[in-house]
């Protein structure tokens, strides 16, 4: 599921949820931390159900609760407002949010590079992003997903009256095999160019990165603002620094531990998915890269996404390892 069907799953009830975290007893001890999950548990979150599964929250004194939420929109303002400790977010999302005045705060990084990227069947007429000329191209979500578009083609010299945008309602790979439309921004690297292979066809990929985006961390972990020196955050992230390192040497052994804790998640499929987000995640994810916070937040301001660039300190901190 791309970060668009995350976002924009429902509004749920979040009723069920605040039951879950009561009768999970957050708060019942210092070292208790509860983070809430971006989705269902996938992939992308490996590091956090790594470190669950091999002890290493408990070698660092915490018991992590790993929460799934029932509305994919609702896991950052559980998190400002204090309904759980931790959320797993999306850095262009933060700055969203935090431009709403929600009091949020990134203070670690779980996957370190964009996940999105605009994919095309091959063999087709699309072989570079001048192609899309006159052609099609489908999105999930406006706002972020439009701008990533309209950037990238205008590094390949269109204009944005020359590729007409189309609402794919999150129907990604659906649209690309039945070619509803010539190709799409909404699509994860490490997910549907796999569903499309999966369904014995392939695909060319174009990576924001690489075509006018500042880079950016796809997911990160965010906290209520007047939270975000909580000190067991340094051990939280000292776990996950092991854990990936862990997780990087035994890739296989990971997948083992997590089909077995998430059946449900056991496919051959989903076995490709968490082989190729391997590369993705933040080695060191407490460190923060200033310049490149700032540069995001201008270009958000300059697609007229937020009013005001914010301070890097207003958005993010850097996490210290523990003495």
């Amino acid at each position: 599921m791309t970060r668009g069907q995350r976002l924009r799953v429902g509004h749920g009830i979040l009723g069920s949820m605040l039951a879950v975290l009561l009768a999970s007893g957050t708060g019942r001890a210092a070292d208790r931390l509860s983070v809430m999950l971006d989705w269902l548990p996938n992939p992308d979150e490996a590091p956090l159900f790594v470190a669950r599964h091999e002890g290493f929250f408990a070698r660092h004194g915490l018991h992590v609760d790993l929460i799934a939420p029932s509305d994919a929109g609702t896991p950052p303002m559980m998190a400002a407002t204090g309904h759980v400790d931790v959320a797993v977010s999306y850095q262009p999302q933060l700055y969203l949010l935090v431009d709403r005045g929600v009091p949020l705060v990134r203070f670690a990084t779980l996957v370190d590079t964009p996940l999105d990227s605009i994919i095309a069947l091959k063999p087709g007429p699309v072989h570079g992003l001048s192609d899309l000329k006159g052609r099609t191209l489908g999105y999930s979500v406006a706002g972020v997903e439009e701008a990533l578009a309209r950037t990238m083609l205008a590094s390949s010299g269109l204009a944005s009256s020359d590729t007409r945008l189309m609402n794919v309602n999150f129907q990604i790979t659906a649209a690309v095999l039945a070619r509803r439309v010539d190709a799409t921004i909404s699509a994860y690297r490490n997910k549907e160019i796999l569903e499309v292979r999966e369904h014995g066809a392939d695909a060319v990929s174009f990576f924001p990165e690489e075509h006018g985006v500042p880079s950016y961390d796809e997911l990160i972990y965010v906290t209520r603002r007047d939270h975000a020196r909580d000190p067991r955050f340094s051990r939280f992230v000292a776990a996950l620094r092991e854990s990936t390192a862990w997780l990087l040497d035994h890739p296989e052994q990971g997948w083992v531990d997590f089909a077995a804790d998430y059946p449900a998640q056991s496919s051959d499929l989903v076995h490709k998915e968490w082989t190729a987000t391997l590369c993705r995640f933040a080695k060191s994810p407490g460190l923060l890269d200033r310049a490149r916070y700032a540069r995001f937040g201008t270009f958000l301001k300059g697609r007229g996404l937020i009013a005001h660039a914010p301070a890097v300190d207003d958005i993010a901190v850097q996490t210290d390892e523990p003495l």
